[in-house]
């Protein structure tokens, strides 16, 4: 699984526009995490077209398999940040 690990990260290193999506993504992650007004505004979102919330998951740095989980997650939830985006009464609430 180590030698695996340094493979996928040789690997990654030569692929910079997808370091800068997956940096992107981190950054949404860690965002969403920090603002608890934001994230509970996500919750709710969510909860209006599904009946569990699924938390956004941030990698540990080491484990390339977590950076794959984090992002399939966000783009499970791509219809649930895409609906609280376009929400006018999401912009109030933050502005």
């Amino acid at each position: 699984a180590h030698q695996i690990n340094l493979v996928v990260g040789d690997v990654l290193k030569i692929k910079i526009p997808l370091i800068r999506v997956v940096d992107r993504a981190l950054e949404l992650i860690k965002w969403f995490n920090n603002h608890s007004i934001a994230l509970g505004l996500f919750k709710a979102e969510q909860l209006t077209f599904q009946t569990t919330f699924l938390v956004l998951i941030l990698p540990v740095l080491t484990h390339w398999t977590s950076h794959f989980l984090s992002l399939d997650r966000l783009c499970e939830l791509e219809t649930a940040f895409v609906r609280l985006v376009a929400s006018p009464e999401t912009r109030k609430r933050l502005s």
